[in-house]
């Protein structure tokens, strides 16, 4: 298990969220990696039905596909799963194998 943090936004509607941390804990089995997580539902996304993936760009312009699996509206988190690849994180965030 590998966790890697990024720094960025969020893209909705073409526009970027405020700037947040986004935390991804990747794991390997059978040859595959996939990454999940959870982050707090920026204002932009509070009220929408998500149709589709987000897409998640570092600070340093690396994108990360991530698909809502479930919303917990009294925590105000979003849980999720990482589709396609997840960058490294030199210049974009930190990585440590946990």
């Amino acid at each position: 298990m590998e966790v890697r943090d990024f720094t960025g936004s969020f893209l909705i509607d073409g526009r970027e969220t405020e700037e947040m941390d986004l935390r991804v804990i990747l794991s390997t089995g059978g040859g595959v990696t996939s990454g999940s997580g959870s982050f707090p539902v920026p204002a932009a996304l509070a009220g929408r039905v998500m149709e589709g993936p987000l897409t998640f760009r570092t600070s340093a312009g690396d994108e990360i596909t991530v698909l809502v699996r479930d919303f917990i509206l009294t925590e105000g988190r979003a849980y999720f799963l990482t589709s396609g690849r997840v960058p490294q994180t030199a210049g974009s965030g930190t990585a440590r194998s946990a």
